[in-house]
């Protein structure tokens, strides 16, 4: 069952929005585009998980999608938490194209793309600290707890994942796996965790915490990327081609 059903991100509809206010001859055009490319690719890669996670919905399974929770006074956000009476499983979408390299020694990502190398924010240790922060939340909302796994999920069926020799981890083979693969994954989970936990009556009273305290983000794009207010087109926008202003005629 999806109680949190997932939805286009806030931050991808202001820059979208932006995009069409600015010139076209704007200084941040080409920054903004970039950052949107990005979001929107995280965006799609979420998406692609749902497919892989339909088959869930005939089971006792609840999904939140985008939950976005703080302790104490910070924010954390899990692209898709699930909660069984058994277990529950944190996971972080990636869609990242081309041929990954898990660096265990300086924990950080790396693409390799022909010569040229770019790095990434290690997926694997942002999962392990969001297992941490749930774990930390649910202590404070004196809330019944069970075994988090995580698992970070390549939602790109052509990427590479590699896991070099010099600094082989066997934990990355289990726990960063392909989208497809995921379905088998949460049965391996159901076979470790056959004990129930959590009764009904525990399982609603934290979904029902869980959606109450999720906490939408509502970034300010202006001022993040420093545009100041009059530098914005004003005026109608033309629902038809998105021109602005759109010229009113009166009637004769």
């Amino acid at each position: 069952m999806i109680v949190k059903e997932r939805k286009v991100p806030i931050t991808v509809r202001k820059l979208e929005a932006l995009l069409r206010r600015l010139p076209p001859d704007h200084r941040k055009r080409p920054d903004i585009s970039d950052q949107l490319a990005r979001r929107m690719a995280g965006y799609r890669g979420e998406l692609a998980l749902d497919y892989h996670l339909g088959y869930l919905l005939k089971k006792d399974y609840l999904i939140f999608n985008d939950l976005r929770l703080t302790v104490g006074e910070r924010f954390f956000q899990i692209d898709t938490l699930i909660l069984s009476p058994h277990y529950f499983l944190i996971l972080e979408v990636k869609n990242i194209s081309g041929t990954l390299v898990f660096d265990h020694n300086y924990k950080q990502l790396i693409r390799v793309s022909g010569e040229k190398e770019e790095g990434f924010a290690d997926p694997v240790l942002q999962a392990e600290r969001h297992r941490v922060q749930l774990q930390d939340w649910l202590s404070a909302q004196k809330l019944p707890q069970a075994p988090i796994e995580m698992l970070v999920v390549m939602s790109n069926p052509n990427t590479v994942i590699k896991n070099t020799l010099l600094n082989l981890d066997p934990s990355t083979s289990k726990r960063v796996i392909h989208g497809a693969n995921l379905p088998l994954k949460i049965k391996i989970y159901e076979k470790m965790h056959a004990k129930e936990l959590l009764n009904p009556q525990q399982i609603k009273k934290l979904s029902r915490k869980l959606v109450n305290s999720h906490t939408p983000s509502d970034p300010q794009i202006l001022q993040q990327l420093q545009i100041p207010k009059e530098e914005i087109l004003t005026g109608v926008e033309c629902p038809e081609c998105s021109a602005l202003p759109m010229v009113r005629l009166h009637a004769k």
